[in-house]
């Protein structure tokens, strides 16, 4: 009973709000990274891009997303608000900037938008006194109050210069599979009153805007699951529901390479020596993709050749700081053929592939996303192969193409691993026709823009 009652405690002290009048102050994270990376991997992937433009009015979070140690963030609004921040989009957006802490208040009330937290000594308790560098503003309940929003808006911008996000609403009794509906989320020409105007706002005020019910309306249009299948009751999302809206959110907040502030005056690149060992093939094989760059940190395979063994290993490249993780090893290759093929998901785990020559391959998987230092235990698939293109599609599958010999004609085979499942495999592409059987297919792998569409590129030698 002793050791019930401590994990009930626990609990509690994770999940319970301050209470502020008669609405909630939120400060803990409401689930872990696991438990919404579980979750996520229950739905179809949400596939979201970012306007552009988005940086342009949230320069403090930018900033601090890539320079400073914090990020401090409320969020205000209803239980709509509520739900996006239990997604927990914070701990997705922390994991592409790792040295920064995302520290987020919720402040909701059921059914509540800017014309009840208006007030000057309710504003203060929800909002000022937590000291944000971004408050987002969002929910269905804000009565179509803009003249509300703004003068928030004006007493925040009083107080500090703090960004603002502007959100519209999701769930609520809204279908957007209905057309009809779908029409007044997607087309300007038939926008509500409300939601034109709130972009206005943002406009007048240097707000960020983010149309989240488009976003969340082109989701369930096009996920093939029914839109039941994410609530709780009729308005509310449930913990899948919650994942869209956090995904989006975390997508909207997570830069591209090409938007984050390269340093002034770099000059020339500067040469880095990644090994002073490096085998006559350390790089070798244009198949095999060496490079993965997600966020800010840039991943970089090759293979050395040290104490009469051939080594896998990955650096770290931190893009913000130009500074180097120590060298990693991966695993072994069985001569200078073994190579590694590099690949992430849409997690950002790093998969990576390596050792045959005429032998199975070695499959690992990072043990924490966008982080080359551990992995997970050694896989081993496939007979006699060599060389390997791999990719990962857009629901986290992963594909493989190789060369496999064999006693008679050697092939071009393929082989797939689905998210938490086991390789598959092999299936045979193509046979060669040489009477020694020898053939160098030098198979290439590629995605087209929607994550979807496979290129594959080979010769015949």
């Amino acid at each position: 009973m002793l050791k019930q009652g401590v994990i009930l405690l626990t609990v509690f002290c994770i999940t319970t709000p301050l209470i502020a009048g008669d609405g909630y102050i939120i400060l803990k994270n409401q689930r872990t990274l696991d438990q919404i990376q579980r979750i996520y991997s229950e739905i179809p992937a949400v596939r979201y891009t970012p306007p552009s433009d988005r940086w342009r009015n949230l320069p403090e979070t930018k900033k601090l997303l890539t320079e400073g140690e914090r990020l401090r963030v409320v969020m205000l609004g209803d239980s709509i608000v509520n739900d996006t921040s239990r997604s927990c989009w914070n701990l997705l957006v922390e994991q592409k900037y790792p040295e920064c802490r995302i520290i987020k208040i919720t402040s909701v009330r059921g059914s509540t938008g800017c014309w009840w937290y208006k007030e000057p000594e309710r504003l203060r308790k929800f909002v000022l006194d937590h000291d944000p560098n971004l408050v987002m503003i969002g929910g269905i309940s804000q009565r179509d109050n803009i003249s509300s929003i703004r003068d928030v808006i004006r007493k925040i911008r009083k107080a500090s210069e703090t960004d603002i996000l502007l959100m519209t609403g999701a769930f609520g009794r809204v279908d957007p599979r209905d057309d009809a509906q779908w029409q007044r989320i997607s087309e300007p020409n038939h926008y509500s009153d409300y939601r034109t105007d709130l972009e206005k706002l943002a406009h007048e005020t240097t707000s960020a805007f983010l149309d989240m019910e488009a976003a969340w309306g082109a989701y369930i249009r096009e996920c093939g699951k029914d839109l039941e299948w994410f609530k709780r009751d009729p308005i509310h999302a449930n913990e899948r529901g919650e994942q869209i809206l956090g995904h989006i959110l975390a997508a909207y907040l997570s830069m591209n390479p090409s938007e984050i502030t390269k340093p002034e005056s770099p000059g020339d690149c500067p040469l880095f020596t990644l090994s002073q060992h490096g085998c006559g093939r350390a790089t070798g094989y244009s198949e095999f993709n060496k490079i993965v760059t997600l966020g800010t940190k840039t991943h970089v395979a090759w293979l050395d050749s040290q104490n009469d063994q051939f080594l896998v290993r990955i650096r770290t490249l931190d893009r913000t700081t130009g500074s180097w993780s120590p060298t990693y090893t991966v695993g072994r290759g069985y001569d200078n053929h073994g190579g590694p093929s590099l690949a992430s998901d849409r997690s950002g785990y790093l998969h990576i592939v390596y050792y045959p020559h005429h032998h199975p391959f070695r499959y690992r998987r990072s043990v924490r996303p966008n982080d080359a230092s551990a992995w997970t235990d050694e896989v081993q698939f496939g007979q006699k192969c060599t060389y390997s293109s791999l990719v990962c599609l857009s629901d986290d599958t992963l594909l493989l193409a190789c060369r496999e010999s064999s006693n008679q004609r050697w092939r071009l085979n393929l082989y797939q691993k689905p998210p938490n499942n086991l390789w598959q495999g092999p299936r045979t592409l193509f046979h060669g026709q040489a009477p020694s059987g020898y053939c160098r297919w030098k198979g290439t792998f590629a995605l087209g823009r929607d994550g979807e569409t496979i290129h594959l590129c080979f010769t015949i030698y």
